[in-house]
């Protein structure tokens, strides 16, 4: 107890028993008190660009059908951050999660992984 109130450790964490029935009986341990989640990376394609920072980015996984265990997709959509405005409809980003930056934005773009082909945009060959 002496070596946490040291360490710097909260008096919730230091004071907490080790074990505790949680709920639904389940013993739970000290470390439920401090609970820290991973950062969640996600990799989805922009299907919209919404206002001047914003992008929605479409997120698709396969899992198995709980029944039938076949493979299936299932997509959902994100609104993310995009700071730099690089994103353009049909590019396929790294998303990762943030604080709450608007009442739907959770997420900030981290990297474009690779940028749509536009025809709007100048060939290699011309910018030469």
């Amino acid at each position: 107890m002496a070596l946490s109130a040291a360490l710097g450790a909260s008096a919730a964490y230091a004071s907490a028993p080790l074990v505790a029935a949680g709920r639904c009986g389940v013993a739970v341990g000290r470390s439920a008190l401090l609970s820290v989640r991973a950062e969640q990376n996600l990799v989805g394609s922009v299907v919209s660009v919404a206002g001047s920072k914003s992008v929605v980015v479409n997120v698709q996984r396969q899992v198995a059908h709980p029944k039938y265990f076949k493979r299936v997709y299932l997509s959902k959509k994100y609104m993310a951050h995009d700071e730099a405005a690089a994103c353009q409809v049909g590019d396929v980003v790294r998303i990762t999660q943030c604080r709450p930056l608007s009442a739907r934005k959770r997420f900030t773009v981290t990297e474009v992984l690779k940028a749509a082909f536009h025809m709007d945009a100048p060939l290699p060959s011309e910018t030469a």
